[in-house]
């Protein structure tokens, strides 16, 4: 496993859409009583560590990961330090603890034809405000991460070992084509996407002229 990359994708709204899980977090957050944090940005973390090259994850994140309607992304650099009063939280599942989304792009990665050895999910919290970093450890604790699975970090984290797991999962195309305004509105609060209907039907065109349906990752 030595000699295999480990890419880390880091994926945001764009911003001419809305950040509905920042936006929840944010009101959280004031519900707390602390009120440093001005604005809060949002991003999926993806780790795929395999046999791949950076225009290789490049591919997989563009087909596979980002929905490209109302996403961005890029492959990250650790190294890169964030901008002067941002604070930064990183949530991550801790080893052993299984990580279904995880499996479900790992199964679909092997199906496009990449060597991937696994892949690992995690979420990032940007905090800007004059005293948000002072607030971050507790926003951290007690309002993102659940201690019992999962690990907080205030900093950008590349686990350095990725434990692989025998759990398995059935790729699930989930159909949108079809639907009309109701479904569309149906499906984004069953499944606690937080779209508006012209975002939703935005995401509907794209898959009609795409001849597919979208996998259940994709709309994570």
């Amino acid at each position: 496993m030595e000699s295999y990359m480990i890419h880390r994708i880091e994926i945001r709204s764009k911003p001419s859409f809305t950040d509905p899980h920042g936006e929840s977090v944010s009101m959280q957050i004031r519900e707390l009583g602390i009120s440093s944090v001005d604005s809060l940005g949002f991003a999926r973390l993806m780790f795929l560590i395999g046999d791949l090259s950076k225009d290789q994850a490049k591919t997989i994140a563009e087909e596979l990961l980002v929905d490209p309607v109302i996403e961005d992304y890029r492959i990250a650099d650790d190294n890169q330090e964030p901008p002067a009063g941002l604070a930064i939280i990183e949530v991550h599942l801790q080893p052993g603890v299984m990580d279904p989304v995880a499996a479900s792009a790992e199964k679909a990665i092997a199906d496009m034809g990449f060597d991937i050895e696994t892949v690992r999910t995690g979420r990032r919290y940007e905090l800007s405000g004059s005293a948000a970093a002072g607030d971050a450890k507790t926003i951290g604790k007690r309002l993102l991460a659940n201690a019992v699975i999962e690990d907080t970090f205030f900093q950008s984290h590349t686990p350095e070992e990725f434990h692989t797991s025998s759990y398995e999962l059935k790729i699930i195309e989930v159909p949108i084509r079809d639907l009309d305004d109701d479904a569309l509105v149906a499906m984004s609060e069953d499944g606690d996407l937080f779209l508006n209907l012209t975002e939703m039907k935005a995401i509907q065109d794209y898959y009609i002229k795409a001849e597919r349906e979208p996998r259940d990752v994709e709309l994570e």
